[in-house]
């Protein structure tokens, strides 16, 4: 599932490509922005970018990067995934992949 920021609909996304099956969207924070650069260059997150991720409870992924763009506090990173390590459900049961300032966001 993919859990939408709140106050962007899913036609927001949408103007990225569409979230379709085995597509899935992060966005980072612009402090993590430094992270979201260099795996858009080496198109896989280094260990140490991993370790930083997983402190900071982000979702690490192996993906192709199909699309990058900065939105307001956001660096949005469209991706299609190869491998992913994926936290566990949160206790709504949502899968948490969209987070802001380091924290999950799901629609209200």
């Amino acid at each position: 599932m993919i859990c939408f920021n709140v106050g962007h609909s899913s036609a927001f996304y949408a103007g990225f490509g569409g979230v379709g099956a085995g597509v899935r969207l992060f966005a980072l924070s612009t402090r993590q922005k430094d992270i979201a650069e260099r795996y858009v260059t080496r198109a896989a997150l280094g260990k140490e970018d991993r370790t930083r991720l997983e402190e900071e409870c982000m979702v690490a992924a192996s993906c192709t990067i199909e699309h990058t763009e900065d939105v307001q506090d956001h660096h949005i990173v469209l991706t299609k995934i190869d491998g992913v390590k994926v936290p566990e459900k949160d206790e709504e049961g949502l899968m948490p992949l969209v987070w802001q300032h380091g924290k999950l966001i799901t629609e209200s």
